[in-house]
């Protein structure tokens, strides 16, 4: 990327950041237009010599230097540029990446568990919600959180795992309560994996008017008669869905997974219909 490009780009979107100083905000501004012509690097790599990493290294260490305060003016503008999108449909996708710093013995005190449970693997989980146009143009990044999984004290109930405040269910619901809800005439709708499959964070889509797409986890019972009369055979959301007359056919490009499968294509089927869930 072309050194004015970089420096235009990082001023676009970190200029307006209240660090307390302005010689933050620009040294912040100088280290993100080095990022940004240099992506794929480590840092001592991207700030090019010593003197702008030791930079780097102090503006971090400031205490106004949040993680929040620098991230704030760039969600600002992807919120800006939701909320005046051409034909006001937004895709707010929603997911976790895993920050491995298990190798950095430093920070294990400062971060959690990461991984299955099983490793001794330490980090954070950084939850993303990238807004995203349909025809995939990237508006940018409407929120980030960077969770630190807690351990879970010996002896505690389901239920009070279920009511902690630190949950790592309300990721989901962070996210959308970050974008807010969609002005008259936008059409905003949640995009998420697995995880956000919760009574917790559907209760909370519904609650709030949002729309939303998320993956099923949970072969969860119908009620009504979503199941087709009272054959039964149908009383479970998977069954139902892979019963119901197809719509149409898409082919996907699945990536590779290093060690666990090769990439290919795969065929999926589109289906839909209402269903009633019983009350929690």
């Amino acid at each position: 990327m072309d050194v004015g490009v970089g420096r235009g780009l990082a001023r676009q979107h970190f200029g307006a950041a209240r660090l307390g100083d302005a010689r933050r905000v620009e040294r912040l501004v100088r280290t993100a237009g080095h990022i940004l012509r240099h992506p794929a690097t480590t840092l001592p790599t991207a700030m090019e010599n010593w003197s702008q990493l030791s930079g780097l290294y102090r503006l971090v260490a400031a205490p106004r230097v949040t993680h929040a305060a620098v991230l704030e003016p760039h969600r600002q503008q992807v919120l800006e540029h939701m909320r005046g999108h051409a034909d006001g449909v937004v895709l707010l996708i929603h997911d976790t990446s895993e920050l491995d710093y298990t190798h950095v013995r430093a920070l294990h005190a400062q971060v959690g568990k990461i991984g299955s449970g099983q490793g001794s693997g330490r980090g954070y989980l950084a939850h993303h919600t990238l807004a995203v146009t349909p025809q995939r143009r990237v508006l940018g990044l409407v929120n980030q959180v960077l969770h630190r999984r807690r351990d879970v004290a010996q002896g505690e109930t389901m239920e009070q795992t279920r009511h902690h405040p630190g949950r790592e269910s309300r990721l989901w619901i962070k996210g959308c309560q970050a974008c807010g809800p969609a002005p008259a005439g936008c059409t905003w709708i949640d995009i998420a994996d697995r995880g956000s499959d919760t009574f917790e964070f559907l209760s909370y889509a519904q609650a709030q008017g949002r729309r939303y797409v998320i993956r099923s986890a949970k072969n969860r019972t119908l009620a009504g008669e979503d199941h087709v009369g009272d054959d039964r055979i149908h009383q479970y959301l998977h069954r139902y869905a892979r019963d119901l007359p197809e719509l149409g056919r898409r082919t996907l490009e699945v990536a590779a997974k290093a060690g666990v499968s090769k990439a290919r294509r795969a065929q999926v089927a589109i289906a839909a219909a209402p269903v009633t869930r019983p009350a929690a």
